[in-house]
């Protein structure tokens, strides 16, 4: 198995981690958490592509959008509770 299907093996099981968090209607992470992780796996999606593990490009993308629909998720809980949209 190659470096990069073992790579993007690892981010589908971190994808398939997050999926109870994003059905849950409140059990979320907080923003500020949320939305750094969706960066970093931004830039993750940048690196695997550049060292040409596709792949692995392809997974991180799907795992980066994920987190990125929890912090919006979270964002629309706190603004509905009367909470900072953004906490700092």
């Amino acid at each position: 198995m190659s470096p990069d299907t073992q790579a993007a093996l690892g981010q589908l099981g971190f994808f398939l981690a997050l999926l109870p968090t994003t059905w849950h209607k409140e059990h979320k992470p907080e923003f500020v958490s949320a939305i750094l992780t969706a960066i970093l796996c931004t830039w993750m999606v940048g690196v695997f592509a550049r060292i040409d593990f596709l792949q692995s490009a392809a997974m991180t993308s799907l795992l980066a959008a994920t987190w990125t629909l929890l912090a919006y998720q979270r964002f629309r809980i706190n603004r509905a509770n009367g909470a900072p949209s953004v906490p700092y």
